[in-house]
């Protein structure tokens, strides 16, 4: 492929996540070429896409406030039980939603995870994250390891 048609084809996904997403010019901008494909891919296999703020709850943990419309599609409630994973290589966590798991959604939809995941360059203190649910677990990834 030559330079212009990828740029032509980079302009072309632009304009479709700007138009499929709530999200700001800017944020779209920012990424890269692997992160718009994926997130592209995301919503050809239409996944429901959420851009969540990630927070320091002190020094030891981190949280963010699970979006009500996912929370209502999947039946996800409070004392809901879960494990977390995560992979380094892809810098994605993964909430997986078991009976006996080790954390729980607390009030308010509220997740709080350990601060090792920061530690560990999974995440990025105080983020955008991109969140969605597929094959019943949710999968949170950094804006800032996506640009």
């Amino acid at each position: 492929m030559t330079i212009v048609e990828s740029e032509m084809r980079k302009e072309r996904l632009l304009y479709i996540l700007k138009n499929s997403l709530t999200w700001s010019s800017s944020i779209i901008n920012s990424f890269d070429d692997a992160s718009l494909n994926h997130i592209y891919q995301l919503l050809l296999d239409q996944q429901k896409l959420y851009k969540v703020k990630l927070s320091e709850n002190s020094v030891f943990s981190l949280r963010l406030t699970l979006p009500s419309k996912l929370a209502k599609e999947h039946g996800v409630t409070y004392g809901d039980r879960f494990n977390i994973k995560f992979n380094v290589d892809k810098k994605e966590v993964y909430l997986d939603f078991v009976h006996n798991g080790k954390c729980k959604i607390d009030k308010n939809r509220l997740i709080v995870m350990p601060y090792s995941l920061v530690e560990r360059n999974v995440l990025k203190r105080n983020d955008d994250t991109l969140l969605y649910y597929k094959d019943g677990r949710i999968t949170i990834k950094s804006f800032s390891f996506m640009q």
